[in-house]
Order: structure tokens, then C-alpha cells, then sequence
């Protein structure tokens, strides 16, 4: 009976021993591959990243040269506009017969000061406030006595078809009042605004302080 006991308590130490070995090996090749498994999820996560980076690098670079491209050709754009308002062809009235009304006799004179405008200026018209066509860049009127004058916008104390001696800077010519304006007038700083091309060659032409106006003809 002791012989038995001691046999079978032999069996059971080779059991549990045998059953210790075997959870080992297999906690071992469950960590081994629990490694492997977050070893490769990791590389998944750095390519993925690396990935991520390359496309917004590469959009990055897409949107420089989009913006690059736009300021070269923003430049073209304005100088191609600037080409065109800085060569103005102006057409002017056939036949322009234009005279010397130095002998002609003053009805009233005043010192005034001239601005200048075109037909393109913004809150102006084809036309003048008479109703005379300006838009094709034409500055001139054909005057039956005094020949082809300049138009000029003036104050309502001068009627349509005044006909003005303009004299400053040496030179003198005949103007005709066809025109108004809310910032011309002996309430202005300007009494007198002189008919340019356009509105280019008007801020070309400046302002003209202290000019010698005579009255030549009132109204037609």
C-alpha cells in the first residue's frame, strides 16, 4: 500500500509539472505574437503618417505655385490696363476751324480757377448737360461766329452757349459753356471745368489757379 501511494503521488508531481511547461510555452508564444501583432500596427501608423505628410507637403506646393501664378499674371493685367488708359484717341470734330478771337471786345472778365474732366468720369455722360454728344472723346463745338471752340462746363450765371475768352500760362482760346457740374461754380473752389478727351488726360491737365476769363457772348 505505501509502494502504491508513493507511485501515485510520483504521477501527479510529473503532472502538474508537465502542465507548468506547457502554460509557459504558450504565455511565451502568445506575447511573441501580441509583439509582432503592435510591432506591426505601429509600422502601419508610421506609414500611414508618412503618407499623410507627403500629401499636404505636395498640396502645400500646389497651392505656392497656384499663388505665384496669379501674382505674375496680376502685373500683365494692370499694365495692359494702364497701356490702354495712357494712349487715349480721342476723336474730334471734323473740319475744326479754329480762330483768333484776340480782337473780339470783353463784355465782363473775371479771375477764376479751371479743373478739368472727361466724358469717362464717373458720374459723367455721352453727353453734355445741353444735350451735345461728348462721347466719342470730342472737346470741341463748331460755333457759327467763332469757329470751333472749347466746351466748358460753368456756373447757371453764364446760359448755354456763352462763348468765354480763356487766357493763362501765355496762351488764349475761345471756349462755349454747354455744360454743368454740382462742384463747378462761383460756390467751388473751381470755377470752371475745361472738356478733356478723357478723364486720363484731364488729371494729366491739372488744375489751372488764377486764368483770366472774359465774356465774349451771352447764350447764343
Amino acid at each position: 500500500m505505501k509502494k502504491f501511494c508513493n507511485y501515485t503521488f510520483q504521477l501527479v508531481c510529473i503532472y502538474i509539472f508537465v502542465l507548468t511547461l506547457f502554460s509557459i510555452f504558450n504565455f511565451d508564444i502568445t506575447k511573441t505574437n501580441y509583439n509582432k501583432t503592435v510591432h506591426n500596427v505601429d509600422e502601419e501608423k508610421v506609414l500611414d503618417s508618412t503618407l499623410l505628410v507627403d500629401n499636404l507637403q505636395k498640396e502645400d506646393k500646389k497651392e505656392e505655385e497656384s499663388i505665384n501664378n496669379e501674382v505674375e499674371e496680376q502685373p500683365q493685367e494692370e499694365q495692359t490696363a494702364s497701356q490702354v488708359v495712357e494712349q487715349p484717341k480721342p476723336i474730334e470734330i471734323p473740319n475744326l476751324n479754329i480762330q483768333d478771337v484776340s480782337g473780339y471786345p470783353a463784355l465782363a472778365s473775371e479771375t477764376v480757377n479751371i479743373s478739368h474732366y472727361g466724358h469717362d468720369c464717373s458720374g459723367c455722360g455721352n453727353s453734355t448737360a445741353s444735350g451735345y454728344y461728348i462721347g466719342d472723346g470730342r472737346r470741341y463745338y463748331n460755333d457759327s461766329t467763332y469757329g470751333s471752340v472749347r466746351i466748358v462746363a460753368a456756373d447757371y450765371k453764364y446760359p448755354d452757349g456763352t462763348i468765354l475768352r480763356l487766357s493763362y500760362h501765355g496762351n488764349s482760346f475761345a471756349a462755349i459753356v454747354l455744360d454743368r457740374g454740382g462742384g463747378v461754380g462761383d460756390h467751388s473752389k473751381y470755377q470752371l471745368d475745361l472738356l478733356e478727351s478723357s478723364e486720363h488726360e484731364a488729371l494729366n491737365a491739372g488744375v489751372v489757379y488764377q486764368a483770366s476769363l472774359e465774356v465774349l457772348r451771352y447764350g447764343y
